[in-house]
């Protein structure tokens, strides 16, 4: 009686105070949320390409940057259809299963996959070299939940670091396999990891 579950929030309770404050949040599109935090002037990764229907409909710098990148759809959850492509010299960007692109042949690849959906095309971001041994080279990020106050002010209440573990090497998404650890809000201390369940075999997780 004192818990609402993810069903209940994620597609009831949310839904309900948006539509009562008629508010409308960034969140679920991707390329509105870069462009949202850029017109503001907080600090987040810009969108360099955005293709729908096999074209581009944003059109990427020339030449493509010569470093790592990340190709995810624009409205997406749970880190599926998410690709990394790391560059590895002589006009080649290479995904952890080996295959290798060209910066054509990667411009190719993103609009062929918008085809069935809008995509994205961003630079890839690496975790500080304090953080690397939390992760298996895929991003780690916290997750930091707010809300607002009884005076109308945003409130932290809870936050998790989410780390991929295994064969995932491109997103730290539980729902793509990866762990959450909670943190402590007044020492950020990392409590026991754990995957919600995914797989009860791991149960709580200290390393």
């Amino acid at each position: 009686g004192d818990i609402l579950c993810r069903a209940e929030t994620k597609e009831g309770a949310y839904r309900l105070l948006a539509r009562a404050r008629q508010s409308r949040s960034p969140l679920n599109n991707k390329v509105d949320f870069a462009d949202y935090c850029l017109i503001r002037g907080l600090q987040a990764e810009p969108v360099l390409a955005v293709a729908q229907y096999g074209r581009m409909t944003r059109d990427p710098p020339a030449p493509l940057p010569q470093t790592d990148l990340f190709l995810k759809p624009v409205r997406a959850s749970g880190g599926s259809g998410a690709e990394r492509w790391d560059w590895i010299g002589a006009d080649r960007y290479c995904d952890p299963a080996g295959r290798r692109l060209s910066a054509a042949g990667l411009l190719a690849h993103l609009i062929e996959r918008s085809r069935l959906r809008k995509m994205l095309l961003q630079l890839r971001l690496r975790n500080h070299h304090a953080l690397i041994d939390l992760s298996n080279g895929a991003l780690a990020t916290f997750r930091i939940l707010t809300c607002l106050d009884e005076h109308e002010q945003p409130e932290t209440v809870a936050a998790v670091l989410r780390m991929a573990v295994g064969a995932n090497h491109t997103v730290d998404n539980i729902h793509a396999g990866g762990i959450a650890a909670p943190v402590d809000l007044d020492s950020g201390e990392l409590g026991l990891a754990t995957d919600l369940g995914t797989d009860s075999r791991r149960g709580r997780i200290t390393r």
